[in-house]
């Protein structure tokens, strides 16, 4: 009973304090903030406390060796609910912003678009080159995986290849991460504001081809998720675009999400005869998954093995810092040790979870005392950073990659938020678009 009463306190403290560092919870006018909040109750929270309550039968919580763990690690989870939103309020009252006018008055602006005709050529431009790059990508890879997935139906080699893509791509890893994977997407979405601004046949048929390649990209190593998520980055879309969404164009968009989820656990072999299941399928992979790699975290370092002090730094940080370690995310580690035999099967990658524990791998306590902090302030700060931009449909496109962005790395690592190319470069094309465009209408007066 105590539990209970102290995980319904954290959490409507935790909803508060995200209410007032978000300017709102509305799902009908969801942002960067409000979206790392329903990500972090659905996929840490509410399996955090269900372990915590007792709830332990799924097959990740019981391996964990050391029973202590289990406190440990929800009373971490708890001290983020509370700190992780509360820094970021304390960030914008610092900065003197008013989140909740500033994200009003940002959704009320127009679009803006001032000279189509150059804005046209520069996307057009980055979008053949996008194209291009995801042509190469499946060239090397010999073959297109979601037509492999929608032709056939072979579970145990989805999951090996889906290992082997991810770790072996033959080919260029800054052409197939930075182009084909990561500009594809923002291009479909700027693409998709243009169509739905002007209503133009030259925006939608643009768009409606980078949305093809996008889901091509998004199913590239068999995943179940990046398609889903990307879909729901439409979400944003409609909400900036449109001032807020409906109800009705809410539930679609999640409806869609959903079912690009079920048909890719019936790929990969799952069969929903038995019902859903809170401890497996979906509902355990949503609920349980995610969360119990975080008590696997506290429970491997340092009993089993002593922490990585900043080993899972990027290399170009370890670097800059003179260190000779080898770089290893500890999701890798956590992965080897507690289940070895599918990694040497070639069907286990890592064990990903919210940023708290790479932070505890890493550094220990402090690591978990500061990363809610420091990570707070960066997503605060980034949050800001686009409401005070111009709302183009180029800026759009950023904005809601930089959001889908900052909810995964938010339960990926911590590392990200310190060094993370991607969030780099996805700036740098923002700014030399932004240049190109400027430049074009300097010359053309």
């Amino acid at each position: 009973m105590v539990n209970l009463f102290i995980v319904l306190i954290v959490l409507a403290i935790s909803i508060f304090l995200f209410k007032k560092a978000s300017g709102t919870l509305a799902p009908n006018k969801l942002n960067m903030i409000s979206y790392i909040f329903y990500l972090f109750i659905v996929q840490t929270y509410i399996g955090a406390s269900l372990i915590f309550l007792g709830l332990r039968k799924h097959y990740l919580v019981e391996k964990i060796l050391n029973p202590s763990t289990i406190d440990k690690t929800y009373y971490m989870v708890a001290y983020t609910a509370i700190m992780f939103p509360l820094v970021m309020y304390l960030t914008a009252k610092l900065i003197k912003v008013d989140i909740g006018k500033s994200y009003n008055d940002y959704l009320k602006k127009n679009i803006e678009v001032i000279d189509e005709k150059y804005e046209f050529i520069t996307v057009l431009t980055v979008c053949i080159i996008c194209i291009f790059s995801v042509i190469y990508m499946f060239i090397k890879i010999g073959y297109v995986p979601f037509i492999d997935l929608v032709l056939h139906n072979d579970p145990h080699r989805f999951m090996t290849k889906r290992i082997e893509l991810t770790n072996n791509f033959p080919g260029n890893q800054y052409i197939k991460n930075i182009i084909a994977m990561n500009f594809t997407p923002i291009l479909s979405y700027i693409t998709f504001v243009y169509a739905k601004n002007t209503k133009k046949a030259k925006w939608i048929i643009l768009f409606l081809i980078m949305f093809v390649c996008t889901v091509f990209v998004k199913t590239y190593n068999y995943s179940k998720s990046p398609l889903a998520f990307y879909i729901f980055g439409f979400v944003f879309l409609l909400i900036i675009t449109s001032k807020g969404i409906s109800k009705k164009n809410l539930i679609k968009v999640f409806i869609a999400s959903i079912a690009v989820i079920v048909v890719m656990y019936l790929k990969i072999g799952y069969y929903f005869n038995s019902g859903l299941h809170i401890y497996s399928g979906p509902l355990g992979r949503i609920f349980y998954t995610q969360v119990a790699t975080l008590f696997l975290h506290v429970d491997l370092f340092p009993a089993f093995l002593p922490f990585l002090h900043g080993k899972s730094l990027y290399p170009t940080i370890l670097h800059l810092l003179g260190s000779n370690e080898t770089y290893v995310r500890s999701g890798k580690i956590v992965m080897d040790f507690y289940n070895p035999e599918g990694v040497f099967n070639g069907v286990a990658g890592v064990m990903n979870t919210i940023f708290i524990g790479e932070a505890y791998a890493n550094f220990g306590m402090i690591g978990t005392i500061i990363a809610p902090i420091y990570v707070g302030i960066v997503c605060q700060l980034v949050f800001i950073l686009f409401l005070k931009m111009k709302k183009t449909p180029i800026n759009i496109g950023f904005f809601v990659s930089i959001i889908l962005t900052f909810g995964t790395m938010s339960q990926a690592g911590f590392t990200d938020f310190i060094y993370n190319s991607t969030v780099i470069s996805v700036f740098l094309l923002l700014l030399a678009m932004n240049i190109i465009i400027n430049l074009f209408k300097r010359i053309a007066k």
